[in-house]
């Protein structure tokens, strides 16, 4: 309460002086107000008691003691105060809006909103009780309500920085990033210390499909890794491999973590630098060396590079990691193949199998592994079953089969 409304508050109690007093008397309303502003609301609270005993039916007194029982966090109190001064003066409009910030704080959304809505009535023009109004919608699960009032309020006042932040946020409660993101980024205009709202922004534009804008915003801040960590993702999903490399390697430099590392081999293997890419992805494993994604992933890295053997290290232990994983046994085996490790690779397409791998692709590697060993009865079987199974969807492999399979019939039937 400021101290120009209490002391017109404490004008509604006083009594001229009977004959003129050898000292002055005591001004009890004026010791309340002034223990508020030393923030001392006990004291208030005690001296206003004292003059409600003498005067139960003085909104003024009723209010006062409200704002002292606000301030020393005696909530119900000042509920119970503000409500007399209602009773007693049904359209105080300060009044109105002390209680409707408490019943705001109490979630009492519906009272709030009812003396918020007589609040604005009393003055239309006024910019806090249409706020508070909103809020209280916002809050209730009324958000196109809310957006009312805070469209009305940035219609009142252009430069009203709280009104654009929370009329974006009632816009993305409904979903409608690009909506949001105008007052948004009207906000961070008015408000341009915030980087927190800028980063909103920017999370805002990407929801709303415009990742060159969020991006943009993101390399506002080329110290902070998160955001050139997100801008770099951006460009690379946008395409733009190049300008993510750059970006995620400045992230990577402040601070490497498994994240980064991981998006800027990415976007080295998009931009075609696999070698840059491999070297990325090994600092990563090596930061990592538990992680089943970092090891599948640089072992395919390796993979691509014809380094089958360092591969097959990485998919070896990516199964010792997951043992549960299909996808690594089949990369194990497929290494372990082109090695022409044979024994080793049937063990593991015996394990695949176990995992539900009994695909046409397993018959085909079991098929020509065991051909390879000279196992010509088993490798005939494995490739006439690898055709019943494959039914034209690898025609090259088929028509081998085909030639393998007469020719190992003639074999067995010796």
């Amino acid at each position: 309460m400021t101290p120009a409304i209490l002391l017109l508050l404490a004008a509604l109690t006083q009594q001229p002086p009977a004959h003129a007093p050898s000292a002055p008397p005591r001004d009890p309303m004026a010791e309340a107000a002034r223990a508020l502003d030393e923030g001392k609301p006990q004291e208030a609270i005690a001296t206003l008691k004292e003059v409600l005993a003498q005067n139960p039916d003085n909104y003024g007194v009723w209010f006062n003691l409200g704002v002292a029982y606000g301030m020393a966090g005696q909530e119900a109190d000042a509920v119970t105060a503000f409500r007399k001064v209602l009773t007693l003066e049904p359209k105080l409009y300060e009044a109105q809006l002390n209680l409707s910030q408490i019943l705001l704080h109490q979630k009492k959304y519906t009272e709030a909103i009812d003396l918020l809505t007589q609040a604005v009535a009393q003055k239309p023009q006024a910019i806090p009780p249409q706020i508070l109004l909103g809020k209280a919608l916002l809050a209730a699960g009324r958000p196109g309500d809310a957006e009312a009032r805070f469209q009305a309020v940035t219609a009142l006042d252009g430069k009203q920085s709280e009104a654009f932040l929370l009329l974006a946020r009632t816009l993305a409660a409904q979903q409608r990033w690009a909506d949001a993101a105008v007052p948004l980024a009207r906000y961070t205009e008015l408000a341009p210390a915030d980087t927190a709202a800028q980063m909103e922004l920017a999370q805002t534009l990407e929801k709303a499909k415009k990742p060159a804008e969020a991006a943009a915003i993101y390399r506002r801040f080329p110290k902070d890794p998160a955001a050139m960590e997100r801008a770099g993702v951006l460009e690379l999903e946008a395409g733009n491999a190049k300008q993510s490399v750059e970006e995620l390697t400045l992230a990577v430099q402040k601070d490497p973590t498994p994240a980064l590392r991981y998006a800027l081999a990415t976007a080295l293997l998009r931009s075609g630098q696999i070698d840059k890419a491999a070297e990325v992805a090994a600092a990563l494993v090596a930061q990592t060396p538990d992680h089943f994604d970092a090891r599948m992933f640089y072992g395919r890295l390796l993979r691509d590079q014809k380094k089958y053997a360092p591969a097959a290290e990485q998919f070896s232990t990516a199964t010792k990691l997951k043992p549960a994983s299909l996808e690594a046994w089949n990369e194990l085996t497929g290494m372990l193949v082109i090695l022409k490790n044979y024994p080793a690779a049937l063990e593991t397409l015996d394990k695949s199998k176990q995992l539900g791998g009994e695909t046409a692709a397993y018959y085909w590697y079991r098929a020509i592994m065991l051909d390879a060993e000279h196992d010509h009865k088993p490798a005939l079987e494995s490739y006439q079953r690898f055709l019943e199974m494959s039914q034209g969807k690898s025609p090259d492999e088929e028509f081998k089969a085909r030639q393998r399979v007469r020719i190992l019939t003639r074999i067995v039937n010796r």
